[in-house]
């Protein structure tokens, strides 16, 4: 039930925002192979705010999320028993020096974290990735890592009208610099 508190980044960057509380993971075990990858970690803390823990799990609850070079698998933490998820859009991509952004939308599939909720994401980073060169999709690359985060929870997307208002700013700014310019 706590996971229908627990907001996550979102379906994409363009159209969801991060909203607290979110759940922690930590990878600190991140292996790429021309099969998939796989990561396992902790998952300590759902923080209420960007500083403030609001559960604590002590000790830490084990987390293993497995994807074949398609992006399609599975993440559990404890075992299932805290939440059970699936995916099939994992994007794992080297961005630059050693940094990777990996992301998926989860559907829930049980756990007593779920609660009624059906869908989410997750989404996270690590560093410390070497031998890759601009920004590259590392599904189905040999790579190591260690240490990270990720956060998951439900999506929760931004309305149009937020877009809107900035596109309409950023049209006014290119106005007034093309006045300013003439």
């Amino acid at each position: 039930m706590l996971l229908g508190m627990v907001v996550l980044f979102a379906a994409t960057s363009e159209s969801a925002a991060l909203v607290f509380p979110v759940l922690e993971l930590n990878p600190v075990t991140v292996t790429g192979t021309t099969s998939g990858i796989t990561m396992t970690g902790a998952a300590p803390f759902i923080f209420s705010d960007s500083t403030t823990i609001l559960t604590d799990f002590s000790p830490d609850l084990a987390f293993s999320l497995t994807s074949d070079v398609s992006g399609s698998g599975s993440l559990l933490v404890d075992g299932g028993s805290v939440l059970s998820a699936t995916f099939s859009n994992l994007a794992v991509v080297h961005l630059f020096s050693g940094n990777v952004s990996w992301d998926a939308a989860l559907t829930y599939t049980g756990g007593s974290l779920a609660g009624s909720l059906a869908s989410g994401r997750i989404k996270g980073v690590f560093a410390g990735v070497g031998g890759f060169t601009g920004v590259q999709s590392l599904l189905g690359a040999d790579f190591s890592a260690s240490g990270g985060i990720a956060k998951i929870g439900a999506v929760v997307p931004v309305p149009a009208a937020v877009w809107l208002f900035g596109s309409g700013l950023l049209g006014m700014a290119v106005v007034a610099r093309r006045k300013s310019a003439a």
